[in-house]
């Protein structure tokens, strides 16, 4: 029983009992088999009994048969080994197969790839549409670039190579072209009447000592005394315009950490969240592109509804309910961050197989990071904006220049100046106390010298670039 080998293979029908059923029930009946062999030889028993064991034998080995047919073969026959080239082409027959099916029939991962790839290029349009609506608008106040851009090398744009050219010119060229447009410079124009006042004045206080002798006696004395003034007050305006100058770079730098986490914050995003959830990556971009407008907008009191409607056209729920923050009284800049990091917690949620379709940790953790300054600097600006230098320190300057200015002519009429000296020496040095007070009482409030509006376009173009660089990337490397 043990001899018999019952192996099917490709070239002929012959069976092996090698599979663990067939070795279970051959080393069950080999005691049977044995003893049926001894009982023959020694006692010669009757035809029958024969029959009925034989009758048995077959019986076994046809449930060890079928045995083996349900139990896969553990090896290969020992006695005639497959041939080498039959199996080869078993093999390449069943590779060709398998290609010829995968090739017509696309697997289901191929067809989820296709329609994701497809669902993440519809996001991108949509998002695309929106900004050509949105430059298509008439110009509002908000989008408008700020009218200082027309006149001399100036705060209020972002410069260029070419700026910094015309701004560093050799002193003859430079002196000459600043003379030359002396007539338009803001801060003439907003310092010319306290200068034709102070001018008067001395006029007058000239014209009346020549007419009054004792007057002229008395003052000559008081020159003396004007000279111990002199560094108080230029210490005086010296302190005031450096605090001033300290909040214009304080925005600044915030509005430059503004722009540098809006353009990281939107690379990161279409690096990890763009291809799992096409939707909420565009929907954030179209909150970074909102945020620098309406930010411009909060700090110079424009209205930025128009500007929202636009790019938010696919989208109107996110529109409405930014109008409703409004109302309730939430500045719009502070909303965006909230929504940014709302739509970021909703994208790093596990899928109901519990299979983890969102962001990286540390991906996670710098996006949460750079949302933090982003709020940083809206805090920093809106705490420059809110919070101006004492007006007792502006009050006092004023107070002090408007003496100074005044005694003035009254010393200078005591040296034994004629009229005509006096008034163009304090026309001049009004021009020059006034012009240090002016300057730094315009750069105390920053936000309307700034170039907001060449700031604000830096964030948009940052972000489409960002999702246009994402549209067209060349496929990761296999």
């Amino acid at each position: 029983f043990h001899t018999c080998n019952y192996n099917k293979t490709n070239n002929n029908n012959r069976f092996d009992l090698t599979s663990p059923a067939a070795a279970t029930i051959s080393t069950m009946m080999a005691p049977t088999t044995i003893m049926v062999h001894r009982k023959i030889r020694r006692r010669g028993l009757s035809c029958f009994r024969l029959l009925h064991f034989a009758s048995s034998f077959l019986l076994l080995q046809q449930l060890v048969f079928f045995s083996s047919q349900f139990e896969p073969i553990a090896c290969e026959s020992t006695t005639t080994p497959a041939p080498i080239h039959s199996a080869s082409t078993s093999t390449s027959t069943s590779t060709n197969t398998s290609n010829a099916a995968d090739s017509f029939y696309p697997k289901k991962s191929s067809l989820k790839r296709h329609s994701h790839e497809k669902g993440v290029k519809e996001a991108i349009r949509l998002f695309q549409r929106d900004m050509k609506y949105f430059e298509s608008l008439p110009m509002t106040d908000l989008t408008t670039p700020c009218p200082n851009l027309c006149r001399d090398t100036t705060y209020t744009k972002i410069w260029t190579l070419d700026d910094w050219k015309e701004h560093s010119k050799h002193a003859l060229s430079r002196y000459c072209k600043h003379l030359f447009l002396w007539p338009t410079s803001t801060t003439m124009h907003n310092i010319i009447g306290a200068v034709i006042i102070s001018s008067i004045w001395s006029y007058g206080i000239a014209h009346f000592s020549h007419k009054f002798v004792s007057f002229n006696m008395t003052v000559k004395r008081f020159a003396i005394t004007l000279t111990f003034l002199q560094a108080p007050i230029l210490l005086l305006l010296t302190l005031r315009t450096n605090r001033a100058l300290d909040r214009l770079l304080e925005s600044r730098k915030a509005w430059g950490s503004l722009n540098r986490a809006t353009r990281s914050f939107m690379g990161l995003v279409c690096a990890h969240v763009l291809p799992e959830h096409p939707a909420a990556a565009c929907l954030m971009a179209r909150y970074l592109v909102v945020l620098g407008w309406t930010f411009k907008g909060m700090l110079r009191n424009e209205d930025d509804r128009e500007l929202i409607d636009s790019v938010m056209s696919s989208v109107p729920r996110e529109t409405e309910w930014l109008r409703k923050c409004a109302l309730t009284g939430v500045r719009r800049p502070h909303a965006i961050i909230y929504r940014l990091r709302n739509l970021l917690s909703t994208t790093n949620r596990s899928s109901g197989s519990g299979k983890n379709v969102g962001v990286p940790p540390v991906i996670l953790l710098r996006l949460e990071e750079l949302l933090s300054t982003m709020e940083s600097s809206v805090g920093i600006c809106n705490r420059v904006l809110i919070s101006p230098l004492p007006p007792t320190y502006t009050r006092h300057t004023s107070r002090v220049l408007v003496l100074y200015l005044s005694v003035l002519p009254v010393a200078l009429v005591g040296m034994g100046i004629s009229t005509l000296p006096v008034v163009v020496t304090v026309a001049i040095t009004s021009y020059i106390l006034i012009g240090i007070d002016e300057i730094g009482l315009e750069i105390e409030h920053p936000f309307p010298l700034m170039p907001l509006y060449g700031l604000s376009k830096s964030i948009q173009k940052e972000v489409e670039r960002q999702v246009m660089m994402t549209d067209n990337v060349p496929p990761g490397i296999d």
